[in-house]
């Protein structure tokens, strides 16, 4: 009867002892679905940001496409400014007597 319970008490080890590698198993299991969890929560935080940075990067070439177009329409202004003064002002020749504009294309050969 001793020889029996001592195998009684083995085998109520081992059922033990693989009751509490499945447990183990399921709290191994458990805590990998959670890491991946994480895992896929910090790529789409990533993600998140990099939308943002991509965004960040689109508003700031919009703003520098700004700036150049101000810029062009700043030095179209000036060529137009400068072109009137040009035509409007008084045209010096060769022997530094003054002619307008109209003087210089109204003349007859």
């Amino acid at each position: 009867m001793i020889a029996a319970s001592v195998a009684d008490g083995v085998i109520a080890f081992m059922n033990a002892a693989f009751g509490l590698r499945l447990a183990a198993g399921f709290f191994a299991a458990a805590f990998f679905a959670a890491g991946l969890a994480a895992g896929f929560l910090a790529a789409g935080l990533a993600a998140g940001f990099l939308a943002a940075g991509f965004f960040a990067a689109a508003l700031a070439a919009g703003f520098l496409a700004a700036g150049f177009l101000a810029a062009a329409l700043a030095a179209g202004f000036f060529a137009a400014g400068f072109l009137a003064a040009a035509i409007v002002s008084p045209q010096v020749n060769r022997l530094n007597t003054v002619h307008t504009w109209v003087e210089l294309c109204d003349r007859s050969p």
